[in-house]
Formats: C-alpha cells, structure tokens, sequence
C-alpha cells in the first residue's frame, strides 16, 4: 500500500522535526490501497492544503486532499476529520498509466482543491473532468455542475468527444481562473495532441443581468460600467447596470453575441481609452 506523505523542512533544507512525528504526517484514507499527492499549498495562517489521487480497496479512484494544523494534526475542520475526497474518477483498473492514476491536482491560495482527471483506459471514457473542493473540504457546488466540469458536455469546450483527455498541466492564475494544459489521447494512447483551455471562475461580476434572447448592452457614462437592455414591447428597457472591470472607470464599449454557440447570447466588453486593452466575455 502506498500512503501519501506531508514532510516539511527548515529553511536550511533539513526535516522539520516540529511538524508532527519527526517532521512527516502520513495521510492515510479508510479503504485506500494506494495514495499519491502531488499538490501542496501552505495557507496564510501556517495550515497546509495537500491533495492528490486515492484508490480504494475496490478499485475506485478519487481526488483525494487533506489539511493540516500548522503543528502537523489533521485539521478537524477540514472534510471529514481532516480528509476529503471528491467523486469517484473511475473505477476497476481504469485510469492507471504504469501504475498511476491519471489525476493531477493543484491548490490555490484560500485553500480550494481542484483535480485534473482522465479516464482514457476505462470501458466508457467521460474525457476530462475537473473536480473543485471549497476551501472547508466540500464538494463545490457552485463549481461547474456540482462542483465538476464534464468537457464532452461544456459548450465552447472545442469538443463533444469523450475520449477528450486533457493531460496534465494543471495551474491557477492570478485571477483564480484554472489554466490546463497538456495532450490529449484522443481516445489511442499512441495518438497525441497538444491541447489547452481555461476555465474561468463562476462569480459574475457586480451588477451582472443575465442575458436572454435580444438583449442588447450599450456603454454608460465614463464610470467603468455598461448597461443591459432587454425587449420589451417592440422598445428596450434598461435592465441593470453591470461594472464590467473593477478598478477601472472609464468607458466602456460592449456588444452582444453567441460566442459558445448555446443559444444563449453573451456579453463582449472592451475597455474604452486608458483602459488597457482589456476584453472580456461573459
């Protein structure tokens, strides 16, 4: 059995021995028969945020992370008792390269866990689906849907295809947005492709007015914001008023238009003079 491992050490490069029992903390889940963490993060408060991939007994693989105490102690405010697991990945022996899952993991800095998975040898692939935990250990529910993005669903994706298995870059940018990167298998091992894409974050931004069929948005005063205009009787009704790039309150020019073919229209907005360039699609 293989059990995931937290090790710490000094500035000089030598086991931290106040970190638990001699400087390591072994995470071991109920039913695992092999765990391997790749992923770490250390919070602004000294607690630790590590997290990976966990097979149980039955064959079931997870995204799997764990917090800890600055002392070393498994957090009992974290998941369960310290430990937290996301949605099974796979099952049986699907999944395993040489012997690893294909799960990548990544930690951003409030603590949030998020799991870059493939099942490219599986029965039934699903293609790539990224898992986010909350910063407590929960699934993230307003992550996605459910607190997973399945690829062969997501309009805009590039692909319907579920053997799409985006490999294994994984990485937060400074805004919170989730940049992936890496090849995809297209469903043969020996067929490979290089591949990126991001996931942005789910918080609109203030003011936000969803968009229905005919809306239109149209720049306000020099303040940073853009209206939206929705028919109403053959005449357009201002519908709100979103603040489009915070921080900056100048003009803004915006349009409407189906950029992820949903049938939904979405929102392009630039920034007017002195703002940048800076575009954005909501």
């Amino acid at each position: 059995m293989y059990t995931p491992a937290v090790l710490r050490l000094t500035a000089d490069g030598r086991p931290d021995l106040t970190l638990a029992v001699r400087g390591a903390v072994l995470l071991s889940y109920p039913d695992q028969s092999f765990g391997q963490f790749s992923a770490v993060s250390v919070l602004p408060d000294g607690r630790i945020v590590a997290a990976g991939v966990v097979r149980q007994t039955s064959g079931t693989i997870l995204g799997g992370a764990a917090r800890l105490t600055a002392a070393g102690q498994l957090d009992p405010t974290y998941g369960s008792g310290g430990l937290a697991l996301t949605q099974p990945v796979a099952t049986g022996s699907g999944g395993i390269t040489n012997g690893t899952p294909v799960v990548t993991a990544a930690v951003d800095a409030a603590g949030s866990a998020v799991f870059d998975t493939a099942t490219y040898f599986v029965s039934s692939p699903t293609g790539t689906v990224v898992y986010r935990l909350t910063p407590a250990g929960a699934a993230d529910t307003g992550f996605g849907s459910g607190g997973r993005v399945l690829f062969s669903t997501t309009p805009g994706s590039g692909t319907a295809d579920p053997a799409f298995d985006l490999q294994a870059g994984l990485a937060f940018q400074p805004n919170g947005d989730i940049l992936l990167g890496g090849t995809d298998h297209a469903g043969e091992i020996n067929t490979t492709a290089g591949a990126l894409t991001r996931l942005i974050g789910s918080d609109p931004p203030a003011g936000f007015v969803a968009a229905v069929p005919g809306t239109l948005t149209a720049g306000g005063p020099a303040d940073g914001t853009s209206a939206a205009l929705n028919p109403t009787g053959g005449t357009y009704a201002a519908a709100g008023t979103t603040t489009v790039f915070p921080g900056f309150a100048g003009a803004v020019r915006g349009t409407t238009a189906d950029v992820n073919a949903d049938g939904t229209p979405d929102y392009v907005y630039a920034t007017g003079p002195g703002g940048g360039p800076r575009v954005a699609v909501f």
